[in-house]
């Protein structure tokens, strides 16, 4: 019997989801002929939508025993590597076969993909300039270079790879996402705002649109729209953290602590090691009269980030507001020696030595509060909100865009 009518029957079984008997067919294939590498391609792609990723990496394995110029055993290997976050077996197997095949487009795509995960941008965008030097309209590799662009502060290079990925697919909605993120980075709302809204007329269900969104319009000075997208983020993905985050400044720059407090606490359950989270719902608790709670989130923050200068400020002021001036002046000192042009610190340690009777040292911080505000230019005054600077959330790069890991 020929092997190969196992392995189309198991091919054309594997395209209708029945994947248990795509395994059975490509099993008996190799027994019928136990060198058949193809089978073995497409037995480890069926293990590997079954998420039997152990199974397909022996299916790679073994064609490639048969075959070491088996360009795409190398590559769906690689491919499965990857998944399994092994990066440096991936790029090992991913490299062998562009050295095989030097014209494999999807072999230096996959490779740029894992760079791009491991943070080496420069090899990532050299591998997907490759890519689009041998397949100028190669959709991924444009849309991967993108990212790596935006990755780097790049944005003008970013726009362009987006572009131009739009001109190959105009219906591509996310890379109207991923433009609209290099567009708002470069200081430029309004494209930014279109290009989110025509991402959700595409897709009404993509996340990254209202969020994206939601911080446009936040930047241009609209809360009501930029609440009403986060809002849209959390129905749509609740387990979205950072639009608790953002809706959560929104609540409290209203003066709606509560709520404030509410979503700050979501924002904890979902990433419960960040200071900031607690920082922020310290703030709130405090503007809500909850002095004993905020006390308890300035300790957490400060034992998750013991450099975090703004947490032993806010804490200094918790310990003042119940009059515990020794803590207090602690806290501003620390603040000041983290932070030494920590303005408002010297004038609340200031304030707390003179309460305490020092009133040498509570005029030298005065002067010294003084000094620091006629040096400051441009800035917006005392403290409010204890924000982590950066924290977006980053959009999951496309792979190569395949259903298969072998063609």
């Amino acid at each position: 019997m020929d092997p190969s009518l196992y392995v189309r029957r198991g091919y054309a079984y594997r395209e209708q989801g029945d994947i248990e008997r795509a395994i059975a067919e490509f099993a008996e294939a190799i027994r019928l002929d136990p060198a058949c590498t193809y089978a073995y391609h497409n037995r480890a792609d069926a293990y590997f939508r079954l998420g039997q990723h152990d199974k397909a990496v022996v299916d790679f394995t073994e064609a490639l025993r048969h075959n070491r110029k088996d360009v795409q055993a190398s590559y769906g290997r690689g491919y499965v590597y990857q998944e399994q976050g092994d990066f440096a077996l991936a790029i090992a197997d991913f490299t062998e076969a562009i050295r095989l095949s030097p014209k494999y487009v999807d072999a230096y795509v996959a490779r740029g993909h894992v760079y791009l995960e491991q943070g080496d941008f420069e090899r990532a965008i050299a591998d997907f300039t490759e890519a689009i030097h041998l397949a100028p309209d190669c959709p991924y590799a444009y849309y991967n270079r993108g990212n790596a662009y935006n990755r780097i502060d790049q944005y003008g290079m970013a726009v362009a790879d987006f572009t131009e990925l739009l001109r190959l697919n105009p219906k591509d909605a996310d890379a109207f996402v991923s433009r609209a993120y290099a567009y708002r980075k470069q200081g430029d709302l309004d494209r930014a705002i279109v290009d989110c809204d025509e991402a959700i007329r595409l897709n009404p269900n993509l996340t990254l649109a209202y969020f994206y969104r939601g911080l446009s319009h936040e930047e241009k000075g609209d809360h009501e729209k930029a609440f009403r997208d986060y809002t849209e983020v959390i129905q749509l993905s609740p387990d979205f953290s950072h639009a608790y985050w953002t809706r959560g400044l929104i609540y409290y720059d209203h003066g709606d602590f509560k709520q404030a407090i509410a979503d700050f606490t979501e924002f904890i359950r979902l990433e419960p090691e960040s200071p900031g989270g607690y920082g922020n719902r310290a703030n709130a608790y405090m503007w809500d009269g909850q002095t004993a709670q905020a006390l308890r989130d300035y300790d957490e923050a400060i034992h998750l980030a013991p450099d975090f200068a703004d947490c032993y400020f806010y804490r200094g002021l918790a310990h003042q507001e119940q009059g515990d001036l020794k803590h207090a002046i602690a806290d501003f000192s620390e603040a000041i020696r983290l932070e030494p042009i920590c303005t408002d610190a010297y004038f609340h340690r200031g304030n707390a030595y003179d309460r305490i009777g020092q009133h040498v040292k509570a005029a030298a911080d005065i002067s010294e509060y003084l000094r620091l505000k006629r040096n400051e230019a441009d800035q917006g005054g005392g403290k409010k909100d204890i924000v982590e600077e950066g924290k977006e959330e980053k959009k999951e790069e496309k792979g190569e865009g395949k259903g298969d890991i072998v063609n």
